[in-house]
């Protein structure tokens, strides 16, 4: 018991910190901190400071501004109520008008649970709005020369385009082009011939 106590007290006081820790990165990017003590970008000093990778910092700051509008879900996590990783994913759909829906359903449930319902959902939606179609992260670790050659590609695909293309349109578009499917207008790039015996 007596370590559940404590593990359950440093649950509560890393959600706090991480509540603390939201304000004061926002605080900094937009007072300038960074150029005042001479690092090139905000990026560059949360690396020094905390060890996170850009993608972490951007994830932080979104965070923090969000809940600026949703004092229900800032008060779970300073309060501890709710992690950080629980409210990153809340902060992803609820706003103003439903915050309360989405609190009432995601107490008691993990991180994984509150993803799934979060899932194939946009800001502003309700928890039982019915979720739309599921994005799916791709990831590789490539060459320097894989990775030039493919922002080349999708450059050009992008040039290529008659309107502009977002990664999953442009994806969907070079994957089409290898695979020799339908393009753009939905054509098919091949025919199919049948001949009857009448």
């Amino acid at each position: 018991m007596r370590a559940h106590e404590e593990l359950s007290r440093l649950a509560k006081t890393r959600a706090e910190l991480d509540w603390h820790e939201g304000r004061w990165l926002l605080c900094a990017l937009r007072s300038g901190t960074h150029g005042h003590l001479g690092f090139a970008s905000f990026a560059e000093y949360v690396e020094r400071l905390f060890g996170y990778k850009p993608r972490s910092t951007e994830e932080k700051l979104r965070v923090a501004e969000t809940l600026e509008h949703l004092p229900e879900l800032d008060s779970a996590l300073q309060e501890g109520a709710l992690c950080w990783s629980a409210v990153r994913e809340l902060t992803r759909v609820a706003t103003a008008e439903n915050e309360n829906q989405w609190l009432a359903v995601a107490r008691g449930k993990t991180q994984r649970q509150i993803e799934q319902l979060v899932a194939g959902r946009k800001p502003g939606d309700g928890p039982d709005a019915p979720a739309g179609p599921m994005k799916h992260v791709l990831r590789f670790e490539v060459s320097a020369e894989t990775l030039a050659t493919f922002r080349d590609a999708m450059a050009k695909l992008r040039r290529m385009a008659s309107e502009s293309l977002d990664d999953d349109a442009a994806l969907l578009l070079l994957a089409r082009k290898v695979l020799g499917g339908p393009g753009d207008d939905g054509r098919s790039n091949y025919q199919i011939a049948v001949t009857s015996n009448f």
